[in-house]
């Protein structure tokens, strides 16, 4: 854990080009461990598809940004601190398709924000205005999932599932990948 702190500390008192930007979000994870991760960003994955038509013929895009997005909220990440509290639900396996009998799902985000202010609420999905960029009015939505993105600290890419918005999409199943808190830098 010191070798952690140390290189916490050396990525702290290295210049760049912007004061959040590059502090680590620092994530912890179901199995004790935790991960900074550098140039990060929150990365909503979301389905659009033409009115009228299958969501098959749908297109899988993403919308990275730094802020947090509930329904129409948009909530800043600066020094906050978000709390993710699982409840296991049975797993339905598909066709052919097996998995555990049970899977985590975000039930509640408690957020501490800088100054002791505290929230718990319901994960919702992002208000399709969100994430549609050209405003589309004769286009389907679903948002899938809120993933984080990053770079560690020896340089390895990750994308880590944070949240799952619908029964499509399975997050943190094993321990190892299982977000249960994020730390976000502060601003300087």
């Amino acid at each position: 854990m010191s070798a952690l702190v140390f290189l916490l500390a050396l990525q702290a008192a290295a210049p760049g080009p912007g004061a959040a930007g590059d502090r680590p979000v620092v994530v912890h994870l179901a199995d004790g461990s935790s991960l900074p991760l550098r140039e990060w960003s929150l990365s909503y994955e979301y389905v659009s598809w033409p009115t009228g038509s299958s969501q098959a013929f749908g297109t899988t895009a993403r919308r990275d940004t730094r802020e947090l997005w509930a329904a129409k909220k948009r909530l800043d990440t600066a020094g906050l601190v978000m709390e993710l509290e699982h409840r296991m639900v049975p797993h339905v396996p598909g066709q052919g398709m097996s998995g555990p009998p049970e899977i985590p799902t975000v039930s509640r985000l408690r957020l501490r924000w800088p100054g002791g202010r505290k929230d718990d609420f319901k994960p919702e999905p992002p208000h399709r205005d969100r994430l549609l960029t050209s405003g589309a009015r004769d286009v389907m939505v679903l948002a899938r999932s809120l993933d984080l993105r990053g770079v560690t600290l020896a340089g390895t890419k990750r994308l880590l599932c944070v949240l799952s918005y619908t029964s499509l999409v399975e997050c943190g199943v094993e321990r190892a990948g299982r977000v249960v808190k994020l730390e976000f830098p502060r601003k300087e």
